[in-house]
C-alpha cells in the first residue's frame, strides 16, 4: 500500500512526457469541439433562412395552398437534411480519424517510436473494433447505476421521516453516491482501454491486444482497483478547484467555459495516462 501511494504523489512529478502528451490530447479535443460547433452554428443559421421565420401554423397553411407553393420549400429542406447529414457524417468519421490518430502519436511517443502510415490506419482498426467492448460497457454501466439507484431507494425506505424532511440533502446524497460510483466504472473501463493501447503500440496486433489488455487488468486486479481511487479522489479535486472558475463563465462566456473544460479533461487524461503507465505498465515491460 505505502508503495501505490508514493507511486502515487510521485505521478505528480509532471515532465516533458506529460506536457507531450497534454498537448495532443488538448489540440485533438479543441478541434473536434470547434468543428462541431461551427457546424452546429451553420445548421442553425441554415435553417433560419429555410424557414424565412415562418411559424408551423403558416408551414401548414403553406402545405394546404397547393402543391406548386409547397414543392420548392420541400425541395429546399430536402436538399438542406442530405447535405447536412453527409457533413455530419464526415465530421464523425474525421473526428474519429483524428482521435485515432492523437492517440498513435501519444503511445508512441512514449514507446520511444514513429508513427507510420501502416500503423496508423491500424489504430483505426483498433478503435473500430474497440466499439464492441464500448457498446457491452454502456450496458453494464447502465444497469449498474439503475441497481444504485434501486439500493439507495432501497436503504432511504428504513428512514422514510429523515428523507421527507431533508429530502433537499439526501438527494445531493444520491446524486454525488451515483456519480463517483459511475465515474469509478467509467475509470475501470478507461484503464482497460490504456492496457490495450499499450499492448497494440508495441506489436500493432489488434485482438492479440484486446486480449492482453482483459489479462492485464485481470492479473494487477487489486492494485489497479486502489489506484483507480486515487484517480478519483484527484478528479474531484480538481473539479472542486475548477469549479468556482467554470460556473460563472457557464452563463457569461460559454466559449471559455469549454475552453477551461478541456483543458482539465486533457489535463487529466495526460496525468492518468502516466500515472498508468509507470505504475502498472512500466512494470510489465
Amino acid at each position: 500500500m505505502r508503495k501505490i501511494f508514493r507511486g502515487f504523489l510521485d505521478s505528480f512529478k509532471l515532465d516533458k512526457d506529460f506536457g507531450y502528451t497534454f498537448l495532443a490530447d488538448a489540440v485533438t479535443f479543441s478541434l473536434i469541439f470547434t468543428a462541431f460547433t461551427l457546424f452546429a452554428s451553420y445548421i442553425q443559421e441554415k435553417s433560419v433562412g429555410i424557414m424565412q421565420g415562418r411559424s408551423i401554423e403558416e408551414i401548414q397553411q403553406l402545405a394546404a395552398s397547393g402543391t406548386e407553393q409547397l414543392l420548392p420549400f420541400l425541395t429546399e429542406v430536402r436538399s438542406f437534411l442530405f447535405w447536412s447529414l453527409a457533413a455530419l457524417l464526415f465530421l464523425v468519421i474525421a473526428s474519429f480519424c483524428l482521435y485515432s490518430y492523437s492517440q498513435a502519436v501519444i503511445w508512441n511517443h512514449l514507446e520511444n517510436k514513429k508513427v507510420s502510415r501502416k500503423t496508423y490506419w491500424r489504430w483505426n482498426a483498433l478503435n473500430l473494433v474497440l466499439l464492441l467492448p464500448i457498446a457491452g460497457f454502456s450496458i453494464v454501466y447502465l444497469i449498474a447505476k439503475i441497481f444504485l439507484l434501486l439500493a439507495i431507494d432501497f436503504i432511504y425506505g428504513w428512514f422514510p421521516i429523515f428523507y421527507v424532511t431533508h429530502a433537499s440533502l439526501m438527494d445531493s446524497v444520491r446524486m454525488a453516491v451515483t456519480g463517483i460510483v459511475g465515474f469509478y466504472l467509467i475509470l475501470v473501463f478507461m484503464l482497460l482501454i490504456l492496457f490495450i493501447y499499450h499492448g497494440f503500440s508495441k506489436k500493432y496486433k489488434v485482438w492479440e491486444a484486446v486480449s492482453s489488455g482483459f489479462i492485464l487488468l485481470k492479473q494487477k486486479g487489486r492494485k489497479a482497483l486502489i489506484l483507480l481511487l486515487f484517480a478519483v479522489g484527484t478528479a474531484e479535486i480538481l473539479t472542486l478547484l475548477t469549479s468556482l472558475l467554470r460556473q460563472p463563465l457557464m452563463y457569461t462566456t460559454p466559449l471559455a467555459a469549454a475552453i477551461v473544460n478541456i483543458i482539465l479533461v486533457a489535463s487529466f487524461l495526460a496525468w492518468l495516462r502516466l500515472y498508468v503507465f509507470k505504475t502498472l505498465l512500466h512494470e510489465s515491460g
